[in-house]
C-alpha cells in the first residue's frame, strides 16, 4: 500500500502541475468552517464552490443520509420508481416558478444542463423542426465543464481555444450590461442586442440559455429582472425555448428562492444543483413545463445511470429560516497554515436581514434546525 507521505495519485482540478504546492489536507468540518490536519480552522467562504449552503456535518442531513442508505441506497429510475424521488419532485414543483411541473433527475449541474440542452433540441425535433439544433448563450456565461456545456460557456474567457476543433459551435449574444436596479428603458439596448441575434439565427436556435440575474463565474455580473422579462417575450416571439441555469443562483443566493422570482418569469426549462443537496451528495434536477414534457409523449429522453438514487432524494428538508451573507467582489487573503501559504476567498460578513441586492452581492443558505 502506498504511503501517505509519497506523492498522491489524486489529479486535482485547476492545479498547475509544475508550480502547485501540496494541497492542504482537510480532516473535518463543522458549520461554516473546515479543519486541516494541522488543527487550523478555515472559514469556507466559497461554500466549497457554492455547494455547502447548510454547513458541514449538519446532524439532520447526516442522519437522513444514514437512515436512507440503510434502507435503499440506489436503484435505477428506468422502469422503476421510489418514494423519495416522488417526494422530492413534488417539493421542487411546489417551490419553483409556476408551470414547471415535471422533473428529470441527474447527477450534477453540468449533466443537468446537458439534459436541458438535449431536451430543447429533441423538443423541436419532435415538433418537426430538425433545423433548430443549435443553442444561444450569453457572453460571460458559465454552464459547466462537460463538453456540451463548455460549448455554451463564454468563448473568450472559457476554455474554447483548447478544444476549438472538438466543441460544437453555437451562437452568443452580448452579456447584459444594465445593472440590477436599472429602469426598463436602460435595458432596451441589451434586449436589442439579443433581438438582433435571434432575428438572424432563430431558424436554427432551439433554446436561449442563461444564468438569470447573476452571471456568477462571469465576474458576479448582476443583471436586471427587466432583462429576464424581455428575454421571455423574445423567446416566445421567435419560437425559442428559454432555459434558466439556476445551478449557482438557486436556493436563495440572490435574495429570493430562485433568481427567476425577481422577474416573476417562468422559463420553459430550469436546472438546479449545488444547493439542492447542500453539497452532501451530487445531484441535479432539470424541470420542464407541461408544453415541453408533453412533446415527448410517445417518445423518451435517455438518462444517466445515477438518476435520483433514494440516498440523494431523501434529504430534502422542510422550509427553514434563512441566514444571509453579504459578499463583495473584492478578494480577501489570509494565511492558511504555519507555512503561510495564502489562499483566496470572497470576503463575507453575516447580516441579520436580507442585504440590499442593488448594492451588494448576496449569497444565502438555509439554517436547518438541529
Amino acid at each position: 500500500m502506498p504511503s501517505l507521505l509519497s506523492p498522491s495519485p489524486v489529479w486535482h482540478p485547476y492545479a498547475h502541475l509544475k508550480t502547485q504546492r501540496p494541497a492542504p489536507r482537510v480532516v473535518g468540518g463543522e458549520g461554516a468552517s473546515f479543519t486541516l490536519e494541522g488543527g487550523e480552522t478555515l472559514l469556507d467562504a466559497t461554500c466549497s464552490w457554492w455547494c455547502m449552503i447548510h454547513g458541514y456535518r449538519h446532524p439532520r442531513l447526516v442522519r437522513a443520509i444514514q437512515q436512507q442508505a440503510d434502507t435503499l441506497c440506489h436503484v435505477m429510475l428506468g422502469g422503476l420508481t421510489h418514494e423519495p424521488a416522488d417526494r422530492l419532485a413534488r417539493e421542487l414543483v411546489r417551490i419553483t416558478p409556476a408551470g414547471l411541473d415535471h422533473v428529470f433527475f441527474s447527477d450534477s449541474g453540468s449533466v443537468g444542463m446537458e439534459v436541458a440542452m438535449k431536451m430543447a433540441v429533441q423538443y423541436h425535433q419532435l415538433h418537426g423542426r430538425p433545423g433548430k439544433h443549435r443553442l444561444l448563450s450569453l457572453m460571460k456565461a458559465y454552464h459547466g465543464d462537460t463538453a456540451g456545456c463548455m460549448a455554451v460557456c463564454d468563448p473568450e474567457e472559457g476554455m474554447h481555444s483548447l478544444f476549438a476543433g472538438y466543441l460544437p459551435r453555437h451562437h452568443f449574444a452580448p452579456a447584459p450590461t444594465a445593472p440590477f436596479d436599472a429602469e426598463p428603458g436602460a435595458v432596451e439596448q441589451d434586449l436589442a442586442a439579443l433581438r438582433r441575434v435571434l432575428e438572424r439565427h432563430h431558424h436554427e436556435i432551439a433554446a436561449l440559455l442563461m444564468e438569470p440575474l447573476l452571471q456568477a463565474a462571469g465576474g458576479l455580473n448582476m443583471t436586471s429582472p427587466h432583462y429576464l422579462r424581455g428575454a421571455r417575450k423574445l423567446c416566445d416571439e421567435f419560437d425559442v425555448l428559454l432555459v434558466f441555469d439556476e445551478v449557482a443562483t438557486g436556493f436563495g443566493r440572490t435574495g429570493r428562492m430562485f433568481a427567476a422570482d425577481h422577474a416573476d418569469v417562468t422559463p420553459d426549462i430550469m436546472v438546479l444543483s449545488k444547493g439542492l443537496t447542500g453539497g452532501y451528495l451530487g445531484h441535479a434536477a432539470t424541470l420542464a413545463t407541461g408544453r415541453v414534457h408533453d412533446a415527448f409523449v410517445g417518445d423518451s429522453l435517455h438518462m444517466p445511470s445515477c438518476t435520483a438514487p433514494p440516498s440523494w432524494a431523501t434529504r430534502w428538508p422542510a422550509p427553514w429560516p434563512w441566514r444571509a451573507w453579504r459578499c463583495s467582489r473584492r478578494r480577501t487573503t489570509w494565511a492558511a497554515s504555519p507555512r503561510s501559504t495564502r489562499y483566496y476567498a470572497t470576503s463575507c460578513s453575516t447580516t441579520q436581514a436580507w442585504p440590499n441586492t442593488r448594492q451588494s452581492r448576496t449569497y444565502a443558505c438555509w439554517v436547518p434546525p438541529r
